[in-house]
């Protein structure tokens, strides 16, 4: 059996399974030379195939990742093409009248110097998307499987954010299978939720707890863009810079004594 599955978040990919063993992973970067590539990763997923020699007509099924993904966001394709200057104008121009003023801003509009709607990979009938066009997208990313990959309805499927944050993190586990687990997750955020708590038993995972107001990645990511670098891109820089400090700080502490 071969199953395919595709992220079309930041950090575009594919990755092939063959009886359950991974027989080929790509990022989208890497053959289209954007770094942090965003959306439908056709570069990736022609790679992991053929890898295996293998056709569409070949995958059982395609697994997706992420339930509420904004088409306006993937349109702009952010972490590969924002520079700081567009993270101040996204939080000045988009953020701030939408929260504080109580402004609607047309987020396409706003940022239309970095849509290339010609080369978009997804067949839509209009632009009338913002952030929140969550099903409308949905319904255009399971029509372009179907197309691209000639797969029916039941052969798609696609997963809560978290519940693939937490299957990795379960099945990279060397004994997974022999003991209870506990799984956490956290990060920016992704379909309604910054935190969850789930346990494994006996091969099910069951969600414990959700959260939404416990965003450390959205910590992380501001306090990337309060020293002047990318959000979602420059994070190991902020942790690299935090560790030198504590470094000194240590050393400092041990040289005074």
């Amino acid at each position: 059996m071969y199953i395919l599955g595709i992220v079309e978040g930041h950090n575009s990919s594919a990755a092939l399974l063959k009886d359950g063993e991974i027989a080929a992973v790509c990022f989208e970067e890497r053959l289209s030379r954007l770094k942090n590539d965003f959306g439908y990763p056709t570069r990736a997923i022609e790679f992991c195939l053929a890898s295996e020699n293998v056709s569409p007509d070949d995958i059982d099924h395609v697994a997706l990742v992420t339930e509420k993904l904004p088409l306006a966001q993937v349109a702009v394709k952010r972490e590969a093409t924002f520079n700081v200057s567009d993270y101040l104008r996204e939080q000045n121009d988009y953020w701030k009248p939408k929260l504080i003023e109580g402004i609607d801003v047309d987020y396409l509009d706003l940022f239309k110097d970095k849509v290339n709607w010609d080369d978009f990979p997804y067949e839509i009938s209009t632009k009338e998307f913002d952030r929140t066009s969550f099903t409308e997208f949905k319904k255009i990313r399971i029509e372009t499987i179907k197309k691209k990959l000639s797969k029916s309805d039941n052969q798609i499927h696609i997963l809560n954010h978290h519940l693939a944050h937490s299957m990795y993190a379960i099945f990279t586990y060397p004994e997974c299978y022999e003991k209870d687990l506990l799984v956490l997750v956290s990060d920016g955020y992704g379909d309604d939720c910054s935190s969850s708590v789930g346990t494994f038993k006996n091969n099910v995972f069951e969600f414990v707890s959700k959260s939404v107001g416990s965003g450390i990645g959205r910590i992380y990511r501001y306090a990337t863009l309060l020293l002047n670098m990318r959000p979602g891109v420059d994070e190991f820089k902020v942790m690299g810079f935090w560790l030198l400090i504590q470094k000194n700080f240590i050393l400092g502490q041990f040289t005074s004594n």
